[in-house]
């Protein structure tokens, strides 16, 4: 039974590093929160925004396409982190917020008839790790970076998130 388990947490684990629409928005929004100097209410906020996207994933059945959704605002956030514009606290959370929504709302695990909440909650523990760990690692390097050059690696790798995600949008959009 503990190796069914783990099994879950695993996938659950890999699916945010493994979808990448969700990895490319992880990324430019650790940047963004980092370039602005907002960490701990930028990661309070983010924790709280996947619970509640996990929250809706289990309550609603709204059919959204939150790929495409999820890729205009990974794109949308390099661009915001790629013109350094100072952001007002209340602007930042929101970005956030509809970010982590987003993002939970479109982590599903696989539906297998008869599988037990108990293995979902872990399959949703182990996304949820990953998505906040990955945050973390993100904004950590974004700061150990940011004071080099005034901050202008941070909007060079800016200025290929946001290029990585229009051509994923792109070939979404074309298949």
């Amino acid at each position: 039974m503990f190796d069914f388990i783990t099994m879950w947490f695993t996938q659950g684990f890999y699916h945010p590093l493994q979808t990448p629409q969700q990895l490319l928005l992880i990324i430019s929004l650790g940047l963004l929160v980092s370039q602005q100097g907002k960490v701990q209410q930028g990661l309070f906020t983010f924790m709280l925004s996947i619970l509640c996207g996990f929250i809706l994933n289990r309550t609603l059945s709204i059919e959204l396409n939150t790929e495409l959704m999820l890729l205009g605002v990974a794109l949308s956030t390099s661009l915001l982190c790629l013109i350094k514009l100072p952001f007002n606290s209340i602007l930042l959370i929101v970005i956030i917020l509809s970010c982590g929504l987003l993002m939970g709302y479109d982590s599903n695990p696989i539906r297998i008839p008869g599988l037990g909440d108990k293995i979902m909650l872990h399959w949703f523990l182990g996304a949820g790790l990953s998505m906040i760990l990955s945050f973390i690692v993100v904004m950590i390097i974004s700061l150990i970076v940011k004071p080099f050059w005034d901050g202008l690696t941070i909007r060079i790798f800016s200025s290929w998130l946001a290029t990585s995600a229009l051509i994923v949008l792109t070939l979404k959009i074309a298949t």
